[in-house]
């Protein structure tokens, strides 16, 4: 049998039992402005009780992060970087590869032209220096 709903039970008994065992008993309750007369003690009592209820209801509901809760946030952040990291050298070796593609592809059209230049020399019967120009 579930325990919780046999205390629940236990505790309201008790409750109703109180509430009748002291109908008789009353008392005045003043705010200083304005004395309720000939209130009774239950009544006062349960309105107490809920007052405590109230003020204690939002430590209850607000929940604090538990350390494992900023841990897996705190591991989420560094996979986060780890990403950004790995994204920022695949960039850089992109346009690494690129840049060097762009200079093999320049190397080729310069020994294109002295190719041509070779060739157009060796028409004409003079001759070229081939050396590259820095």
């Amino acid at each position: 049998m579930p325990w919780k709903l046999v205390g629940f039970i236990v505790c309201l008994v008790l409750g109703t039992c109180f509430a009748g065992f002291n109908l008789g008993n009353s008392c005045n309750i003043s705010f200083g402005f304005h004395t309720f007369e000939n209130i009774p003690i239950f009544l006062s009592l349960i309105i107490a009780f809920a007052c405590g209820v109230v003020v204690t209801l939002p430590f209850t509901v607000i929940k604090k992060k538990t350390a494992k809760e900023k841990q897996a946030l705190a591991e989420e952040k560094a996979l986060k970087k780890i990403k950004q990291n790995q994204l920022k050298e695949e960039k850089a070796k992109a346009s690494a590869e690129k840049a060097a593609a762009k200079e093999a592809m320049q190397r080729q059209k310069e020994a294109k032209k002295a190719e041509k230049q070779q060739k157009a020399a060796e028409s004409t019967g003079t001759t070229v220096d081939l050396t590259p120009k820095e």
